[in-house]
């Protein structure tokens, strides 16, 4: 259904960013990747000849990295390697900033607060929704995760869960990876995109995946945890899993990701 190979994984600084700090290519793209991470400080008053000689790697195999990700010129890649670790650390800023006026104690105070709050909601999720949830999945050979990193590293288990039980499951975070995968999608396809609320995507990418998702084959789930998503529409089946509600939001996945595999085994069990 899907190919390995995807042109322009790397579409905007942040993932740029990310992709080269926990790079896992392969050969000389691998290499050439650790390189550019563990030097960055340094190539901002660099060109590409004196990378090419410090490195041992050609200029053109730096210039054909590059293209294959997306940068045409070093001075882009500078630019967008500096804008992504900004984005990082404000990022990192943000979340500080939430507790900047708590001790410890307070913050921790705060946080169960939040996660009792959570717990309450997820007392109230729907299990004969959640059940028929699981139903309209199984009845689709391939099952693809589309979401933020946070929200498919959550559900890795369950991922796992269902490859065990001979389902061809697939997820991917990065926007570039998401539309080659949905393009390549089937009608014997169940994409589930999770959305937890904008905390990862701005304005723009959310327009950009649902209009992948809704050029998509296949039968099209929204998981949601957000009370303003936009384009409910495009859905054949909507399952919600909880509420907005602030920062701690997320926190919802990380409760509910348990009780969906519990519930996925279910689902899937033959009676004798």
């Amino acid at each position: 259904m899907w190919g390995e190979n995807m042109k322009d994984r790397i579409n905007d600084s942040q993932s740029l960013f990310e992709f080269l700090s926990k790079s896992t290519f392969d050969n000389s793209d691998d290499e050439i990747a650790k390189y550019l991470f563990e030097h960055r400080y340094e190539l901002r008053n660099k060109t590409l000849k004196e990378i090419a000689k410090d490195s041992f790697y050609s200029q053109a195999s730096f210039t054909r990295f590059f293209q294959k990700h997306g940068v045409d010129k070093f001075q882009d890649f500078k630019i967008s390697l500096a804008e992504g670790e900004l984005e990082l650390k404000q990022y990192s800023h943000n979340v500080k900033r939430v507790h900047e006026n708590h001790t410890l104690d307070e913050a921790r105070d705060t946080i169960i607060e939040q996660l009792t709050r959570n717990l309450e909601l997820f007392k109230q999720l729907d299990l004969n929704e959640l059940t028929h949830t699981l139903q309209i999945m199984n009845q689709y050979k391939n099952v693809l995760l589309i979401g933020s990193e946070f929200n498919i590293t959550n559900l890795i288990s369950f991922q796992r869960l269902m490859v065990a039980n001979g389902v061809n499951c697939i997820s991917s975070y990065e926007p570039a990876g998401q539309k080659y995968l949905l393009e390549h999608a089937t009608e014997d396809t169940c994409i589930i995109y999770i959305n937890i609320g904008n905390f990862v995507y701005n304005d723009d990418e959310e327009a950009m995946i649902a209009n992948n998702i809704k050029n998509a084959k296949g039968c099209k789930m929204l998981w949601l945890c957000n009370d303003h998503y936009k384009y409910t529409n495009i859905y054949d089946h909507i399952f919600r899993f909880g509420q907005s509600v602030g920062p701690f939001t997320p926190n919802q996945l990380a409760i509910f990701v348990p009780l969906l595999g519990y519930a996925y085994l279910l689902s899937i069990e033959k009676p004798l």
